[in-house]
């Protein structure tokens, strides 16, 4: 990798380090590689993005590690998918109720990104406020599914 790493950082890539317990960017993680004072701040618990007082090593067993989700061409790929099903289903929606009910469920997720309302999981990344509206969508991990309704002509109104 280019350029090579000058710390003792294990890390191959951008995204969680398991080291440092942290999610690092690209920046981040280009510091963390090159820059000896930015990986020992990591070592110390007090590098960016690092919960406080946090020692190298320990990983919390009910701290749920965080999601960077899919690449954007998964993404992509997952919400071309999601959009194919949804034509199929006669582009049908659920009503108000459903779709608030339904990003109620992910708003209360480990996997959703709260900021952007997108799902983190690696076979989603959806944009939330599309997907929560399409009955023919279901949530990765099963906390909502999808809602036919055969009679349903709203696609058609």
């Amino acid at each position: 990798m280019w350029p090579p790493t000058i710390t003792e950082c294990e890390c191959s890539e951008p995204g969680y380090c398991l080291r440092h317990q942290c999610i690092k960017g690209y920046w981040q993680h280009r510091l963390c590689r090159r820059q000896p004072s930015v990986f020992a701040a990591y070592e110390h618990g007090i590098g960016p993005g690092q919960v406080q007082g946090q020692s190298n090593g320990e990983i919390p067993q009910t701290v749920d590690t965080p999601q960077q989700g899919p690449g954007l061409l998964q993404r992509g790929m997952n919400f071309a998918k999601a959009g194919l099903r949804h034509i199929a289903g006669g582009m049908s929606s659920v009503d108000d109720a459903e779709y608030e009910a339904r990003l109620n469920v992910c708003r209360g997720c480990n996997y959703c990104d709260q900021a952007h309302l997108v799902c983190l999981r690696p076979e989603c990344g959806c944009f939330l406020k599309i997907k929560a509206r399409w009955a023919t969508e279901t949530c990765p991990i099963g906390r909502w599914q999808t809602v036919m309704d055969p009679t349903d002509n709203r696609a058609e109104a």
